[in-house]
């Protein structure tokens, strides 16, 4: 099984790494300078690419892209239990971060095991899971279903 995650960033583009499913690893890339996010997967069994998601963070990070963006990007371990058969989130979450803007943002794959076992080809849009403004982040009331809050401690 490849276990492997990792995450690198340059001027203008991001790497990262991290499992999809239970042989699958995804590799993300974010360009700087248009907001794309792109998740390719690769399928062991076929020896190449299967799978690709993308998403833009723009609208979920406020920024507007181009060459002085600034992004850091980190995967995170998903474990989702009680899931069978058809489309659910895959092993990694991958979190971006607009250092311009303070914002952040967390996607999911939605990942379909038996699509990957029979070697059929997986597309679509990455799934924005949340985020927000990494300063004073606030999170919901589950009780009343209510979206988070950002409260700025210099307003009085």
């Amino acid at each position: 099984p490849l276990l492997a995650a990792a995450a690198v960033s340059g001027d203008t583009m991001a790497v990262a790494t991290g499992p999809i499913g239970k042989d699958s690893e995804g590799i993300f890339f974010l360009d700087f300078i248009t907001g794309d996010l792109q998740c390719l997967v690769y399928y062991p069994r076929l020896g190449g690419f299967g799978a690709h998601y993308v998403a833009n963070v723009m609208p979920q990070l406020g920024g507007v892209g181009g060459q002085n963006s600034k992004y850091l990007m980190v995967t995170g371990q998903a474990i989702i239990s009680g899931s069978t058969g058809g489309a659910r989130p895959g092993a990694s979450l991958v979190y971006v971060t607009d250092t311009t803007t303070g914002m952040f943002a967390a996607y999911a794959v939605p990942w379909n095991p038996t699509a990957e076992t029979s070697g059929q080809m997986q597309a679509g849009a990455l799934v924005f899971a949340g985020g927000g403004a990494i300063r004073n982040y606030q999170l919901s009331d589950p009780n009343k279903n209510k979206p988070a809050a950002v409260v700025d401690p210099n307003k009085k």
